[in-house]
């Protein structure tokens, strides 16, 4: 399955309800995610908790969503990319 990495932090293992972390509670890597259902055909948000190496190889993988325009035929595109100077080809008309 497709996954776009949004977010590498560390947070608290046994928090509350009311997201304060209860006393000696110790923190652990989580990965944010994006990961594309088949069936449904969108984008759902997840959660994965990972060891430190994986973190530090996911924080390379972060991407952004960035909203490009075409200017030959006007439409806008969403797209998840790393950087901003990343060149992307409109999917109606083909330009760059």
């Amino acid at each position: 399955m497709q996954q776009v990495i949004i977010s590498v932090s560390k947070s608290y293992v046994h928090r509350g309800r009311r997201l304060r972390h209860r006393q000696s509670t110790k923190k652990r890597w989580q990965v944010y995610f994006y990961e594309l259902d088949p069936t449904e055909g969108k984008y759902k948000m997840k959660t994965r908790r990972v060891n430190w190496l994986q973190a530090m190889y996911y924080k390379t993988q972060i991407r952004r969503r960035y909203k490009y325009y075409c200017t030959e035929c006007g439409s806008a595109v969403f797209a998840y990319l790393k950087s901003r100077k990343a060149i992307l080809e409109c999917p109606i008309c083909g330009n760059l």
